[in-house]
């Protein structure tokens, strides 16, 4: 049964080492003798010949309080050339409460050690990235602020006015995005995968600002682009992704049902735009509709589905949030059209339908009141053959 337990323990990845109550080394197993780089000779001595003699007073201390009970758990780690290690040392007693010795667990952390100076350099590009965006985006609203300074007596200020606002809440979406993928990972900083997969959101989030400020140039003046087979269970689920952090504590549910090879021609950026103010859409119609009930326990859901229809492609984005009145449904694609008082801006849909109809398809609206909202897009699949990939055509955004 001993040379079992001895077998055990030379085959753990972890070093255990047992200092007997005499300071004497009375055990080490394979994986301790390799970390300490120890030869068979050192057991039975006393540990403090392992050590410097620059600490022998430190050691003496430290065996002295676990000798008298002043110390029962001890915990550091150390570095030794380009390795890390936990080392955590624990009393042990009989069954009598007598002290028996010192057991000391050592463990390789480099790797561990190794992510989380990842995580920290992802964190440092991820906020100097942020910032960066942020002085871009301050400048290009001066920029606009310019603008609208001269046009102050022309018959547009009103536009101007309204399309100034409409860029600092467009703007926040995606940087709300930013912020809910920073939050995913503190949360769980140990997860790399998850780390590197919220840090490419992010970072795509702010290139989506930048899109959508190219999207504000296309508002004023058409621009040619080129187009590419896009997948739409990728952009789906990527904007899914975006904002699923945002309702994980609103009990508002997103279901996507895509099927696979879904694909059209266009420009994945703009498409998930369209994507982006169709759920923040349904979030805020789902919260008004629980503020109306005045129902914290209500549950929001969302649904959205993508599938071939002959030679075209139908999505579903449908919501059981507060619904659209008749008479507001044949005006919710005019440009600053809302029903959300301060906090719309009345361009989204209008963006959204302007970006539907530059891909040759169409979006329409279905809702009733109390009941929930259902928008559905038709985009052609042949509009764009594969051998007219890099085709350029005119974006125009003028209804």
């Amino acid at each position: 049964m001993e040379q079992l337990f001895k077998n055990i323990l030379d085959n753990l990845n972890i070093g255990v080492i047992f200092v007997d109550k005499f300071g004497k080394i009375s055990y080490a197993n394979k994986r301790a003798m390799e970390i300490r780089k120890m030869d068979p000779d050192r057991i039975g001595t006393h540990v403090v010949e392992c050590h410097p003699s620059k600490v022998h007073e430190k050691v003496y201390e430290v065996l002295e309080n676990f000798s008298n009970g002043k110390m029962t758990h001890r915990h550091k780690l150390t570095r030794a050339g380009d390795k890390y290690f936990d080392n955590e040392y624990i009393a042990l007693y009989d069954l009598n409460g007598e002290f028996l010795g010192i057991i000391l667990v050592s463990k390789d952390v480099t790797e561990e050690i190794r992510l989380r100076t990842e995580l920290e350099r992802y964190y440092r590009t991820i906020e100097e990235e942020v910032k960066r965006k942020e002085e871009e985006i301050e400048k290009k609203y001066r920029e606009i602020l310019s603008v609208r300074e001269h046009l102050m007596h022309s018959e547009k200020m009103f536009a101007i006015g309204k399309f100034v606002s409409v860029v600092a809440h467009e703007v926040n979406n995606p940087l709300d995005g930013i912020e809910n993928c920073l939050r995913m990972i503190v949360q769980e900083p140990e997860n790399a995968e998850q780390t590197r997969r919220y840090a490419e959101l992010a970072l795509e989030a702010v290139l989506r600002i930048e899109n959508f400020l190219r999207v504000i140039l296309d508002y004023a003046k058409p621009h040619s682009y080129e187009v590419e087979l896009v997948d739409l269970s990728h952009v789906i689920c990527k904007v899914v992704d975006v904002v699923r952090y945002k309702v994980s504590n609103k009990n508002i549910i997103i279901a996507v049902d895509v099927e696979n090879g879904v694909l059209v021609g266009g420009i994945s950026h703009h498409l998930e735009q369209v994507f982006l103010n169709l759920l923040l859409n349904s979030i805020d119609a789902i919260e008004e509709k629980r503020d109306n009930l005045k129902d914290l326990n209500f549950r929001g859901e969302i649904y959205i589905r993508a599938m071939k229809q002959d030679d075209h492609v139908l999505i579903e984005v449908r919501d059981n949030g507060c619904g659209i009145k008749e008479e507001h449904l044949g005006k919710i694609f005019n440009p600053f059209f809302t029903t959300k008082k301060e906090k719309g801006s009345g361009l989204g849909l209008y963006i959204c339908y302007n970006i539907i109809n530059s891909h040759g398809g169409k979006i329409k609206v279905e809702s009733s009141p109390n009941v929930g909202t259902t928008f559905i897009i038709i985009l052609p699949q042949n509009l764009f053959s594969v051998r007219n990939k890099n085709k350029l055509y005119e974006l125009m955004w003028t209804k």
